[in-house]
């Protein structure tokens, strides 16, 4: 008989998933423009769109970073039940704080 398999966060709430992974991927972008990681790659690599466009300054990294924060806040504020069943079964991967 196989193991019963287990839900994974997003398949137990997308909406709310999708908002905490924005929030830990605008985390991680923040941090890699403010450690110049993001610019090393850059010389290294190259990008066409910020060849074309430009870098985004680090307020523009950071602004993006609160915005994310600010929509899971929000969606916590309004359903609190299902904040609470999520954190209690992904403990983890609900966590916003790097």
């Amino acid at each position: 008989m196989a193991p019963e398999a287990h839900p994974t966060f997003f398949e137990t709430n997308p909406e709310y998933a999708t908002l905490v992974f924005s929030v830990q991927d605008a985390r991680e972008a923040l941090v890699r423009a403010l450690s110049g990681a993001l610019d090393e790659q850059l010389e290294r690599e190259g990008d066409p769109y910020y060849e074309r466009y430009g870098r985004p300054s680090n307020e523009e990294f950071l602004s993006g970073y609160l915005r994310a924060l600010q929509r899971v806040w929000a969606y916590e504020e309004e359903h609190p039940v299902e904040v609470r069943r999520c954190k209690e079964l992904f403990g983890a991967e609900t966590n916003l704080e790097g």
